[in-house]
């Protein structure tokens, strides 16, 4: 006869293998889960700063958009209070101005065309006046001033949907 003892030890002998096998696969299973669950949350993680970085990236766009835009209406500005002696005591020299007429040309890479067409026409009168060689009084020049002076009046109204930071977008 075979003693309880060794019997419950055979036993246990038999057994151990699957187990052992058992447990080892409940505590890896276990371990799994905890790392996957850690992954998911590093990852919803990583997506939370991708949202916020691409955000700030699209401000930065927005930003350095407004700068380039502010860049051309302030050299239209300045052209305009040149053309039309608004402000005479600037000084501004026809390097200046030769400088401003070319940052106007960069207007079509960040403004929308009806705005474009605005800093087209102050550039084109622009070269009009420099240019003629006629009598600085005759009536073609004088349409010429009367049409700088009224864009030149409009122009913070023109120039405001363009400008406000919320509503920059490329065009």
């Amino acid at each position: 006869m075979v003693e309880p003892t060794t019997y419950w030890f055979e036993i246990a002998k038999v057994f151990a293998g699957p187990v052992a096998t058992v447990f080892a696969a409940a505590v890896a299973v276990f371990v799994t889960w905890r790392i996957g669950r850690q992954q998911l949350q590093l990852s919803r993680q990583q997506a939370e700063v991708a949202r916020a970085q691409r955000d700030i990236a699209f401000d930065k766009l927005k930003h350095d958009l407004f700068e380039h835009r502010y860049a051309i209406y302030t050299a239209a500005e300045t052209i305009l209070k040149a053309l039309i002696g608004v402000d005479r005591v600037c000084g501004i020299t026809e390097i200046q101005v030769d400088a401003n007429l070319r940052t106007l040309q960069e207007a079509v890479f960040f403004f929308p065309d009806e705005t474009v067409a605005v800093f087209e026409e102050i550039k084109k009168r622009a070269i009009d006046l420099r240019f003629d060689t006629r009598n600085r009084d005759s009536e073609e020049v004088a349409a010429t001033l009367r049409r700088l002076e009224e864009i030149y009046r409009e122009f913070p109204a023109i120039m405001r949907p363009a400008m406000a930071f919320s509503q920059l977008t490329s065009s």
